[in-house]
């Protein structure tokens, strides 16, 4: 009797480590991005905003918007600008590049191969409103076009972008907003 418990829990750990181990191999955003070698502005982001642990998570069903390095160097917000500053610790460029990276974050995995042809709304976590449109053309987000669509990272999706989504300045008002925000985010072609 005492074996069979004995056996019994050894069997239960096994499946407990095995779990553990396969989890451990799985593909999250941060790991993804940071596998690519033309995505270091927005892995550098997540590190200084301390939202790695939010991105490095295999079990949230995201869709992440990921620019490539060129479209934030070719930013007209300055986007590389905010990331020198955020090195330095400045409050201000962190705040914007948290806000930049929840612009760019869909609360749901969102995949084109599963939508239909016209145009879809989504809402990021900044709570912006998303246009993704599928057609004969191609994919794209915001009018602009998706260069590598639905890229797995565990239960999230990674859309691979040539443009940089930036958010609207928040507002500058020392009252709580009383609704959600309603423009769009402007790109920025690379």
């Amino acid at each position: 009797m005492a074996f069979n418990k004995i056996l019994l829990i050894s069997a239960w750990l096994s499946v407990l480590l095995s779990v553990s181990l396969a989890a451990s191999n799985t593909t999250t955003i941060y790991s993804l991005l940071q596998s690519r070698q033309d995505y270091t502005f927005t892995v550098q982001s997540m590190e200084l905003t301390n939202l790695t642990s939010l991105y490095n998570n295999t079990l949230l069903n995201f869709t992440f918007l990921a620019s490539n390095d060129t479209a934030w160097e070719n930013s007209s917000a300055n986007a590389t600008g905010a990331l020198s500053a955020a090195k330095q610790n400045v409050s201000g460029a962190i705040d914007f590049l948290g806000r930049l990276l929840v612009a760019n974050t869909v609360n749901q995995t969102v995949r084109f191969s599963s939508l239909s042809s016209g145009t879809t709304s989504f809402v990021s976590l900044a709570e912006l409103p998303l246009n993704f449109t599928k057609n004969s053309t191609g994919d794209s987000v915001e009018g602009d076009p998706v260069i590598s669509p639905d890229v797995a990272a565990g239960n999230s999706v990674v859309q691979f972008l040539e443009f940089l989504l930036v958010p609207p300045a928040p507002p500058t008002t020392t009252s709580a907003p009383t609704s959600a925000p309603t423009s769009a985010p402007t790109s920025v072609a690379a």
